[in-house]
Formats: C-alpha cells, sequence, structure tokens
C-alpha cells in the first residue's frame, strides 16, 4: 500500500516527542503513575496506560510497577484484574500472565484471564485493572466490551510493540479480512493507526516507549481535593413496586425508571398496550433496572396469568445481549424471598407461579402470542430492525423497548427516527419515556469513555442541512465521489467520515467497530459518497470488488463447498447454484451498504447513487453489480426500480432480522444480460417449489414481487415457454373443478402444476391476472395456506366468498390459456 502521507507528518511529530521528550526514569514513572492513580480514585475516572516495548520483560516489569502502586494506594486485598489477549494460554501471553502473577502474588488480586473470543463472556462485570495485549490482534468489537468492563477509579492498560511497529502490524482480524487475489500487504491499515491518533488526543492517557525510556504522552492531571461520593438516590415515599427494589437502585435515573415502570403493574385499557421506552448510551444501568423491574414484577404476579403463571418474554439481537438483564432479575427475586430457578440453555428463570425466558426476535412475535405473555422486554432494541419491532408491538399488552443509542455493540439512531416517531404517533399506545444519562461503572465526563466515542465513532451524527441544501437535493445537483479514505481517517476531512458513518448510524444497520475497521483496511472495499455542492454527504455507499477468480479456485469451488474462498458472495452463490463457471471470471461490485441521509430519504438519491456508480463499474470494465440485502418489500422494489435482478434467496431467516437474505444483480454487458435472465428464469422454477416447503412463511406481497417484478428487459427475445405436465385426467378434474364438480382439495395437484407454470412462463400471450388474484394463488397454492390464514396476510378488503370468485376465475383463465388453448 502506498504510504500515508498524513502518517508521515505524525512520525516526524513523534520523532520529535522522542527527541524533545525528558528521558523516563523509574523515579519519574513512579511520580507519573502516583499522581494518575489518586487522581483517577478521587474522580471515579479511569486511567488508561500505554505500555509500547518489543521486549515482553519490559510490559512486565512495567506492568506490575502499576499495579503494585495501584495496590497500595487503594488499600483494599478485593482487587480484581481481567487480563485479555489473543490466546492467553499459549506463548507469549502465557508468558507474560504468568510472570506477572508471581511478581504479583503477594497481592492477592483475583486475576482472570479470557482470549478476545469470550469478551462477551466479561460484559456487564467490573474489574480494577484490564490489562489488554494487542501485540498479535487488534479486534474492533472487543476493545470497546473489553475497555468498558474497567469501573471508575480503575486503570486500563494495553501491551502493545514499539508505537511505529503497531502501525504496521498484521493482525488476525487483517487475515480475516483479507481475500484472493489481495494480500495481507495490501491492508491500509488505517484503523490502527487512526487509534493511535486518538490516544494522543485525549485526556486521561499515558503512552510510555519503554524501549527508548521515554514518554511519548503524559496528562497533565490537577490536583484534586474533593472527593467523589455517588449521592444515594431518593427513594419515593409511596411506590407500587417494594421498597426493597428501589433500594437496589444506584442512580437517581434508575429510580425514575422504576417509577415509570410501575405504570405497567396495572393492565392497559381495553384495545389499548402499554409501552416504554428506556433510552440510554452504554453503562447507564439499562438493562440492569428493566432487569430488576421484570423479577419484582413476576414475584407480584406469581400465579395470577394465563395457564397459571405469569409469564414475561425477554428478545434481543443476541442472547449475551440480556445476560446483566437476567442476572437483576434474578437478584429482584432474591430480594423478595425467592428462591428462582435460573438455567442457560434455553436462558430462563423460573419460580412457583412465573417464568422469565429469552427467545430471539425472530420467534418472539408467535410465541409471545401462543403463550398470552403478559410482558414483552426488548433490550437493545437499536440492533432489531424496524418492521421486526413493530410485529412485537402487537405481541403482548405491555412492553418495554430498552436501546443504547451511542454503544460498541452496535449503534442505530434507526430506532429512534424509523420506530420511536411512529410509535408516538399511533393512537391505540400508552406511551411512556425515559433517558438515563448518569454513567453507573464511573462518574460524568470520564476521559476514557470520551476517547473510546472518539475512536470508535460511536457518537457519528449526520450532517446538518440547510435550505439551500434542499434546494440543491430538489435539483438533483449532486455529484458521486471516491472517499479518500487517508485524509478521512489521517488527514483533515474527519467530519466527511462522522457524516459517512452518521448516515449508517441512523439507517436500518446496526453499526459495530468492526464496519469501520473493514471500511478503513479491507483491500477490496470502495467507499463512496453522494456529495452536495457545500461538501455534505447525503447518501453513502460501500462496496466490494468481487470476481475474477482463478481458473484453480474455480474448478476447486465447483468440487468442494470448503474451498469457497470469502469475500466473493455473488461470483461464489453464483457458481454453486446455477453450475456456472464463466460467472465468477467477471469482476463486478457487491453493495455492501446503501444509506440515504435521514431528513432526506424517498428523494431519489438513492437512486442516484446506483446510477453513478454504475456509470463508474462500467468505465472500470466491470461486468456486473449486485447487492445481497435481507428483503422486504420497500427494498425489493427499491432494487427492482434500478433494473436489478433477484437470482437467489437464502433458504433460511435471519436469526436476528428475520428476513431472508436476497442476492440481486444487474448485467453491465450484452452478453451478462442473457446469462442472467436465464438465471432469473432457473430461479424462479426453483423458486415457486421452495415456496410450499421452504419459504412457506414468506410474505406473499414479497413473494410475489420476487416473482413478477424482475424483468428488466422491456422485451425478451426467445420468451421461455413453460407449459404445465398434466395428464389428460388431471386436465378433465380441472375442468371439473371449472364446473363446480370437485373441490379445490380434490384438484389441488393439478391446479398446482398450473399456478407454477403461470409464474415461471414468459409468453407475452399469457393471460394478465389482477394483483389480488395472484397473491390468492400464490398464498393457497403455491404456499398451502389456509382461506383464513391468506385473507389475513392479503389485508384486503375481500369476504370469503369474493376472494373464492378471484381464486376460480384465476384458475379457469389459467386452465383456458395452459389447456385449453394448447388442444385448440
Amino acid at each position: 500500500m502506498p504510504k500515508s502521507k498524513y502518517w508521515q507528518l505524525f512520525i516526524k511529530e513523534l520523532d520529535l516527542k522522542l527527541k524533545n521528550n525528558p528521558e523516563l526514569s523509574k523515579t519519574k514513572f513512579q511520580k507519573i503513575i502516583i499522581k494518575a492513580i489518586r487522581n483517577s480514585i478521587k474522580l471515579n475516572h479511569r486511567r488508561l496506560f500505554i505500555l509500547a516495548s518489543k521486549d515482553i520483560q519490559k510490559h512486565i516489569e512495567y506492568s506490575s510497577a502499576i499495579i503494585q502502586t495501584y495496590v497500595r494506594i487503594k488499600k483494599s486485598d478485593n482487587i480484581s484484574l481481567l487480563f485479555v489477549s489473543y490466546d492467553p494460554s499459549n506463548p507469549p501471553d502465557e508468558i507474560f500472565i504468568n510472570s506477572l502473577s508471581q511478581k504479583l502474588r503477594k497481592t492477592r488480586i483475583k486475576i482472570e484471564k479470557i482470549p478476545f473470543s469470550s469478551s462477551i463472556k466479561v460484559m456487564g462485570r467490573t474489574y480494577e485493572i484490564v490489562i489488554i495485549d494487542f501485540t498479535r490482534d487488534l479486534p474492533p468489537n472487543e476493545i470497546g466490551r473489553i475497555v468498558e468492563t474497567a469501573r471508575g477509579g480503575g486503570l486500563i492498560i494495553f501491551i502493545v510493540p514499539p508505537i511505529l511497529k503497531w502501525a504496521e502490524l498484521k493482525t488476525y482480524f487483517h487475515r480475516y479480512i483479507t481475500t484472493i487475489p489481495w494480500k495481507l500487504e495490501d491492508i491500509r491499515g488505517l484503523f490502527v493507526k487512526r487509534l493511535i491518533r486518538k490516544l494522543f488526543e485525549h485526556k486521561g492517557i499515558y503512552i510510555f516507549d519503554l524501549d527508548r525510556t521515554r514518554i511519548l504522552k503524559e496528562h497533565s492531571e490537577k490536583k484534586i481535593i474533593n472527593i467523589f461520593q455517588r449521592q444515594k438516590p431518593q427513594i419515593p415515599k409511596e411506590t407500587s413496586l417494594p421498597r426493597k427494589i428501589y433500594e437496589l437502585a444506584i442512580t437517581r435515573d434508575q429510580i425514575k425508571a422504576l417509577v415509570t415502570m410501575e405504570k405497567l403493574l396495572r393492565y392497559p385499557k381495553k384495545d389499548k398496550r402499554k409501552v416504554i421506552t428506556i433510552i440510554a448510551d452504554r453503562g447507564r444501568g439499562k438493562s440492569a433496572v428493566v432487569g430488576l423491574f421484570l423479577g419484582a414484577i413476576a414475584k407480584i404476579n406469581a400465579g395470577k396469568g394465563a395457564f397459571g403463571r405469569f409469564m414475561v418474554l425477554v428478545t434481543a439481537p443476541n442472547e449475551y445481549n440480556v445476560y446483566t438483564l437476567f442476572q437483576f432479575a434474578e437478584i429482584a427475586l432474591k430480594t423478595l424471598g425467592e428462591k428462582p430457578r435460573i438455567s442457560y440453555d434455553p436462558l430462563e428463570i423460573r419460580g412457583k407461579g412465573y417464568i422469565i425466558t429469552f427467545i430471539s426476535p425472530r420467534d418472539a412475535t408467535k410465541i409471545a402470542k401462543r403463550e398470552k405473555v403478559e410482558i414483552l422486554a426488548i433490550d437493545e432494541a437499536s440492533g432489531i430492525p424496524v418492521p421486526i419491532l413493530f410485529k412485537l408491538l402487537e405481541s403482548a399488552p405491555r412492553l418495554i423497548y430498552s436501546s443504547t443509542i451511542h454503544g460498541y455493540e452496535g449503534a442505530g439512531r434507526g430506532f429512534s427516527i424509523r420506530f420511536l416517531a411512529k410509535l408516538k404517533e399511533k393512537e391505540d399506545i400508552e406511551y411512556y419515556s425515559v433517558d438515563l444519562n448518569e454513567p453507573i461503572r464511573y462518574s460524568a465526563n470520564d476521559p476514557i469513555e470520551k476517547w473510546l466515542f472518539d475512536a470508535l465513532l460511536l457518537d457519528a451524527e449526520p450532517a446538518d442541512l440547510n435550505d439551500k441544501d434542499l434546494q440543491d437535493i430538489n435539483a438533483m445537483n449532486v455529484h458521486l465521489e471516491k472517499a479518500n479514505l487517508d485524509e478521512w481517517f489521517l488527514g483533515p476531512k474527519e467530519k466527511d467520515l462522522r457524516q459517512f458513518i452518521g448516515i449508517y448510524v441512523f439507517a436500518h444497520y446496526r453499526n459495530q467497530p468492526k464496519d469501520l475497521a473493514i471500511l478503513a483496511d479491507a483491500p477490496h472495499y470502495e467507499t463512496y459518497a453522494l456529495r452536495l455542492p457545500s461538501g455534505k454527504i447525503v447518501c453513502a455507499l460501500l462496496v466490494a470488488v468481487e470476481g475474477g477468480l482463478p481458473a484453480s479456485v474455480i474448478r476447486a469451488v465447483y468440487k468442494d463447498k470448503a474451498a469457497e474462498p470469502s469475500g466473493h458472495l455473488i461470483p461464489v452463490a453464483i457458481e454453486k447454484h446455477y453450475r456456472d463457471t464463466k460467472f465468477p471470471t467477471f469482476l463486478g461490485y457487491r453493495i455492501v451498504r446503501i444509506a440515504t441521509h435521514p431528513k432526506v430519504m424517498n428523494k431519489g438519491l438513492g437512486s442516484r447513487a446506483l446510477e453513478e456508480l454504475v456509470s463508474l463499474a462500467r468505465k472500470r470494465g466491470f461486468a456486473w453489480v449486485g447487492a445481497g440485502f435481507g428483503a422486504n418489500v420497500q427494498l425489493m422494489n427499491f432494487w427492482l426500480k434500478n433494473k436489478f435482478v433477484p437470482i437467489h434467496v437464502s433458504p433460511m431467516r435471519h436469526k436476528v432480522s428475520g428476513e431472508y437474505t436476497t442476492i440481486v444483480i444487474r448485467p453491465l454487458r450484452k452478453e451478462l444480460e442473457n446469462l442472467i435472465r436465464i438465471y432469473y428464469r432457473e430461479f424462479r422454477i426453483r423458486f415457486v417449489e421452495w415456496l410450499r416447503y421452504v419459504h412457506y412463511d414468506m410474505e406473499p406481497e414479497l413473494a410475489l414481487t420476487i416473482l413478477k417484478k424482475g424483468y428488466i428487459w422491456e422485451r425478451i427475445e426467445h420468451p421461455y415457454r413453460y407449459r404445465p405436465l398434466l395428464t389428460d385426467i388431471q386436465a378433465k378434474r380441472i375442468l371439473a373443478y371449472k364446473l363446480g364438480i370437485l373441490s379445490y382439495e380434490l384438484v389441488s395437484d393439478a391446479i398446482q402444476a398450473l399456478v407454477k407454470a403461470y409464474f415461471i412462463d414468459e409468453d407475452p400471450t399469457r393471460p394478465e391476472i389482477n394483483e389480488i388474484a395472484e397473491l390468492i394463488l400464490l398464498c393457497r397454492v403455491l404456499q398451502a395456506r389456509t382461506w383464513s390464514q391468506t385473507l389475513e396476510l392479503i389485508n384486503a378488503d375481500l369476504t370469503r366468498k369474493k376472494a373464492t370468485k378471484l381464486f376460480t376465475d384465476a384458475v379457469i383463465s389459467l386452465y383456458n390459456y395452459f389447456i385449453k388453448s394448447d388442444k385448440n
């Protein structure tokens, strides 16, 4: 990769620091850390020490010195230490932690060690000291998870190579994001370089070059006189929840949340639902206070619900998101004298007359209705697609939506814009909301939290648009520009990076730090921004270059699923499902993400961005542009409108979104147009079969959109004529159905063949059936649904009698076209 000019400037600044900064004597080092530790304890803030060296013994020596000093100042035997590395059970990580343990053996510190891959296990826990070894890996998602386990008054130590070596380190994460034909040398390395720069910019952080015994960065600590003391929150005089539950709250915000949730103790009025939303940044005790409430209400209402038990359902994007919630639900129950039984497979708390259980978002809607759930709690709601959030709303009479807006587990402001705004407009909802602002693990204005938010862009926002910007948008005065990532990550245009990520945060995407790292470093990814004349970004695109696979790889993939290379989703999918070894040789763009500024959606900006990207792809000689996404009707229509053809739908729903991942493609060459038309035909042949068995639960409108609207060709040369394979007797039985002699159930096999043929056939002379009738055919025949299910799903103002007539007329029309006309 070419060297960054902005990083070269940083290296010069670093060289000056090495020349001009004083030598780091042990006495000087001791004075620095004593002052830092005392202030961190007094302020209930954290301090971060970066120990840079190529020598593991120096890492051990200086880490030990920091920890022993902390123990002396803290004057406590109850100190916990978390050590995290790539693999603590193997050298050199094992040598470090074992040697450190030996040096600390007299301190009685409780040491816990885990690999990065187990970081979710420590979510919700806190430690006085956290040591993270970044000498071999720098997994982006784990940075936030692990740093945030350090409590106020505690320390964080980063074990790193020499700073400039660290900046060029090729990590295991880099291996994960590198695909053929690119190599590790092609990794851009911008993520770690930006991370390092941010360490130099923020307060509360100390950077030591142990090999050259120099202080690279020192935080100017003021003398602190007043010691932080958290004020015990005042409990209201009159409460509906037991006072013991309120006594478990740590902050005034948590008290406020409990008071608000008391409204759920009373059942909503008829035909109404009670909904409470709890919004907080990470570390504000949101999950804990919801857990306290759920435990309390389960105890209070034990035995009062349906089936003789009070049932609480909890859902979240991942099970580990609710570990803290369940922990505090158990604490609440025990505080109230219960002896609950907790299991982890499934995650569930049971007691006499109550159940609190976790279910994935995909299954929560149907289970909540079936089990007559009393309360449904949705934690980390911003990580769940908005359509699922609305489905959950219909599933229980009382609901709690709690969400992190800015968080290292995945930020999503779409929750605020696309869900909460519409929720407040609903007339059948009794709506209450509460915000938690006060941190629990540490006091306000913690410098390490500020560094973390800045470094991982957890607080990124899109640009503010003025009247001139809106005029330019209406006039479509915009242009697509490839991002200069060097300028965005290390140079003067960080605000562009913040705008770009801010658009994703407000869109339907769940953003994680690894997404930022992939954007920064993946060699096959390219970043494009649709800009206004003011320079503001209004549409963000992230694309991956795919295809151009060598013959040896193509042959291996054809024979062996295990040979599939990562990073080539569309070429591999086409080779696998269509047994085509030519397509993987073509280069193309896969659109990984596309999102529009939330204030100017549905104005054609996304389509304009796609058109300009297609133009760029053609200039580069690419053969196709494609995308893979969780399909719904709105998104599918967007891609179809822009001339993308569906060629694959995954056989299983996504466990969080509940959507089927769909691949669409737009050919850019004439030779490929014919190929894509064949793929679409073969896809329909397969899809009409899958609708009965694999996609039997797909939304009928989505299935119809996929089947009928994938034609990007105004005129099809040599249309594919598909005829149903029917015996003479089957044809006569359809005629008997037409005459009213046989019912549908007795002729369903033959009618199924007719309907399949209708959706596969490309003959321009085939009959046109209206969309409602098509939906009925799809539901009743292809998905084998009952009449009651069909009428409910179609959601049209139809009686059973009218729907039956539409169905019968459509079948007769198909009979006349496929059978009667063939005989004539």
